[in-house]
C-alpha cells in the first residue's frame, strides 16, 4: 500500500463522529432504544456516504482484512433487528439499493446472522428492545387490520 491510503484510512479512525463503526454501532443502538427508526436509516445513509467514497472504498478493497473501524456487521445486525421492522420495505430496499450502488464490501445480515447477534449479546437491554419492537409491529399490523 502506498502511504496516501494508509493516510486516508488513519483519517476515517481518527474522526470523532460516528463514522467508526463502533461508534456506529453504539449510535444506532441509541436510536433504536429512541424508537428513533427513521433517524436509523439516516445514519445508515449517511455511513454509506462517508464510508462509500470511491477513495475510502478504493483504499479499504486494497487491503488483506478491513482494519476493525470499517466493519459495520454489528452495526447492520442492530439496523435490521431494530429498524427493518418498523420501516416498510420501500425505504429499506432504497437503502439496500444505496448500499449496493456504494461499491462498498459491507454484508448486508440474513436472518439468521441477525438472530445469532441478538442470542452473543443476549443481555437485558437487547431482549428488552427486541421484545418491544415485536410488539409494536405486531401492534401496528393490528392497527391496520382493523382499518381496513
Amino acid at each position: 500500500l502506498d502511504g496516501y491510503q494508509i493516510a486516508l484510512l488513519e483519517a476515517m479512525n481518527s474522526r470523532r463522529d460516528a463514522a467508526r463503526s463502533d461508534h456506529a454501532h453504539d449510535y444506532m443502538l441509541t436510536l433504536g432504544y429512541l424508537g428513533e427508526f427513521e433517524e436509523m436509516g439516516r445514519l445508515l445513509e449517511w455511513l454509506i456516504q462517508q464510508w462509500g467514497q470511491f477513495s475510502v472504498v478504493s483504499a479499504v478493497n486494497e487491503m488483506d482484512e478491513a482494519p476493525p473501524q470499517a466493519d459495520f456487521f454489528e452495526t447492520l445486525c442492530i439496523f435490521r433487528l431494530v429498524a427493518e421492522p418498523m420501516l416498510g420495505n420501500d425505504r429499506v430496499s432504497t437503502l439496500l439499493q444505496t448500499l449496493a450502488d456504494s461499491g462498498l464490501n459491507w454484508t448486508w445480515p440474513d436472518d439468521e446472522a441477525v438472530n445469532t447477534y441478538a442470542e452473543v449479546h443476549h443481555d437485558e437491554s437487547i431482549s428488552t428492545l427486541r421484545r418491544v419492537i415485536e410488539l409494536a409491529r405486531d401492534g401496528n399490523k393490528e392497527c391496520r387490520q382493523t382499518r381496513n
